[in-house]
């Protein structure tokens, strides 16, 4: 049970008295109740939340055409990607879906670097002959280790955050079609969407592997926090860039940073009071001793 503060700072007004009493009269009863309040004071303890938070995780990818296919991949940050895995928690967030096959022309990602290209590709995104090409992520996130040493088993709490610092993409719009994108995220109780971007207009396909011409759309979600049922159960966020009606145009370079948090109930800590009361006992015991 949680102590009121009206009631803390009542208990701690009597006893003050109580013990400033004693310095004119020492009584045995004002000793006695003086170290009774103490130690029923010292043995209300707050419950209080303790967090266990991951190492910072990052994730790059651009558009390639491995064989004769397509696609998002992280091959060109391979050596800077974080893995899934780091310590006790796992974020993971695979290649993206969506988009269209663009035909060599499109810039590299390299280092998480965007930088002009020659014969590459990009992706396409956008509304194109009555279809859609959207971009879309998946990012889950969970804690895989054991229960925290400290964790109250009898009401754990057990909270996850999975936390999203940096969600972007470069974007440039096709020639005539609608130029301000946005990310929305549309995770079940948690929605929202970023502020739109103004992406430039390529003069046509042509245009597309020149870097300094993409615009980044950049969000920074809030975060999101949920009760789980097992400590090792999974949260997932979902977002997306999604289209107007007559957006169109060329995207790469997608990045996902973030980390995760793990908060529970631990288990109250003695006060500082519970050093004090067996203090005051002690006097009490010399005092009568001296009587």
């Amino acid at each position: 049970m949680k102590r009121q503060p009206n009631e803390l700072v009542w208990t701690l007004v009597v006893l003050t008295k109580l013990l400033a009493g004693l310095a004119t009269d020492a009584s045995v009863r004002k000793w006695k109740m003086a170290a009774s309040m103490l130690v029923a004071l010292s043995a209300t303890s707050v419950i209080h939340a303790a967090q266990i938070t991951s190492s910072a995780f990052t994730l790059g990818y651009g558009w390639l055409k491995p064989g004769d296919v397509q696609l998002w991949t992280g091959t060109e940050n391979a050596g800077t990607n974080s893995p899934a895995t780091l310590g006790q928690f796992t974020f993971n967030a695979p290649a993206p879906s969506g988009g269209q096959g663009m035909s060599t022309t499109g810039c590299t990602f390299g280092n998480m670097t965007l930088t002009d290209g020659a014969a590459n590709y990009a992706g396409f995104f956008g509304v194109d002959g009555g279809t859609t090409y959207g971009l879309s992520l998946v990012i889950d996130g969970s804690y895989n280790g054991v229960a925290p040493a400290n964790v109250d088993t009898s009401n754990p709490g057990y909270k996850l955050t999975l936390v999203i610092d940096e969600i972007s993409v470069y974007g440039i719009s096709n020639g005539g079609h609608t130029t301000a994108w946005k990310w929305t995220e549309t995770t079940a109780g948690h929605t929202g969407e970023s502020t739109a971007v103004d992406v430039l207009a390529s003069a046509g396909a042509g245009g597309f592997n020149v870097a300094g011409d993409y615009k980044k759309i950049e969000w920074n979600p809030s975060d999101d926090t949920v009760s789980l049922n097992l400590l090792g159960d999974t949260v997932t966020r979902t977002f997306a860039l999604s289209p107007a009606a007559d957006a169109y145009g060329a995207v790469d370079g997608l990045v996902i940073k973030g980390y995760v948090v793990l908060t529970y109930n631990a288990i109250p800590e003695p006060s500082a009071l519970m050093l004090l009361a067996p203090g005051l006992i002690g006097l009490l015991a010399s005092w009568r001793k001296r009587k």
